[in-house]
Parts: structure tokens; C-alpha cells; sequence
């Protein structure tokens, strides 16, 4: 899939985002009709599609909002390293406060634990006991609904903890199982771990790293 930047901002995406994004483009206004589309310009309407428009929603991009990502980065973009936004959540869950979906991190902590004596960043979605217990069947799936078993949850201390440090870079929404099946509670993005901003004429960038 084409890993691309966002060259300026776009809904809830700042300028400078980098996204993985699935290959095949879409047309933004197409019509089904033959007879029509033959009057119709569609030039500079290529869209990809992008998963989560920041609020936990599809929507299309236009392709013209972005650039691939210079090929010199690519060896840095180690997917697993980078930051995790909340965008959207169940209307059952009120462990969030709204204003909480407005700042970088949402509900989201950052752990450092010891191990091997040497320290470990972590990404953990926490949920209160009163939220999820430990008799709960829960499960994070990718946007194409594919469970990732690099995540693991745990039942703890009255909380349950969704690492999501082994995550790759992408679009996700955790499950839990109610009245048989698995239903999503809330959505989520992990970012790319750096930000990239072009300069006028999109020759040379610079890179930040990614805060949210």
C-alpha cells in the first residue's frame, strides 16, 4: 500500500501526516450512468480512500492533498514506534470525556516499563473496571476488519489494559463482545512516529516526530 504525506490539512489531519493508505483509487462524484460519465470531467478527482477521517469515520482524499513519502525515509518510518489517537468512541463509554477527542492523546497513556534493564515505551488504551471486566471477550481489528493478534489486553488493578505497542502504523477499532457478537467501542489510528513538512515547491522537507 502507498505510504503517503498529507501536503496540507485535511478534516482532522494536520499538514505533514503520513499515512499508509489501501493502492486502489477511487473517483470522487462518479456516476453509474455510461451516458452520463461520458460528459463528465473527472480529472483531478482521484480520491484514495482513507479509513478514518479523524473522527472515526471513511471519507475519500483527494490525491492532490498528498505526496509519496520521499523514498530516503522510508528506512525511518518504523511503524510500531509511532504515537496513538483516539478519534472516535462508543456513546456507551463515558470514561471520555468529549473534550478529551479534541486533545493529541485522547484516553491514551504512555507506560515505561523495565525489562531487560532497559526502558521500554508503551502505548495503552486503559478502560475502567465499570467499562470492561475481565470475563469480557475484547479483540482489536484493523479497518479491513482483520483481528491483530500483536495486541495484547489485560485485566488488571480494576482496569483493562489494551497494549497497542506492537501495532503497526494503520487504522484500527477495538471490539468487545456483547449480545453475541463483537461490537466496535472505540476507534483508533496509529501514527507513522515522524511528521514530514515540504517546502513550497514540495523539493526538500524537513521532519518533526509525531507528538499526536
Amino acid at each position: 500500500m502507498p505510504i503517503i504525506v498529507l501536503t496540507q490539512a485535511f478534516l482532522f489531519h494536520y499538514a505533514g501526516t503520513v499515512l499508509e493508505l489501501p493502492e486502489e483509487l477511487e473517483i470522487d462524484g462518479w456516476n453509474e450512468d455510461e451516458r452520463l460519465r461520458e460528459k463528465m470531467d473527472y480529472r483531478n478527482k482521484q480520491c484514495y480512500h482513507l479509513p478514518d477521517n479523524g473522527r472515526g469515520k471513511s471519507c475519500l482524499l483527494p490525491i492532490h492533498y498528498t505526496k509519496p513519502c520521499p523514498v530516503s525515509l522510508l528506512p525511518y518510518l518504523q511503524s510500531e514506534s509511532g504515537p496513538c489517537r483516539i478519534t472516535s468512541t462508543n456513546e456507551e463509554l463515558r470514561f471520555l470525556d468529549p473534550s478529551d477527542l479534541t486533545r493529541p492523546t485522547g484516553n491514551f497513556s504512555e507506560l515505561v516499563r523495565l525489562e531487560d534493564a532497559s526502558q521500554v515505551r508503551k502505548t495503552i488504551i486503559s478502560l475502567e473496571s465499570h467499562h470492561a471486566n475481565a470475563s469480557e471477550k475484547m479483540m482489536v481489528k484493523s479497518w479491513n476488519s482483520i483481528e491483530m493478534n500483536a495486541t495484547s489486553i489485560i485485566h488488571e488493578q480494576g482496569k483493562t489494559l489494551v497494549d497497542c505497542s506492537l501495532l503497526p502504523a494503520g487504522f484500527y477499532a477495538l471490539h468487545r463482545w456483547k449480545t453475541n457478537q463483537f461490537v466496535p467501542i472505540l476507534s483508533f489510528i496509529k501514527m507513522f512516529p515522524l511528521v514530514v513538512n515540504f517546502d513550497l515547491h514540495f523539493v526538500q522537507f524537513e521532519t518533526t516526530q509525531t507528538i499526536w
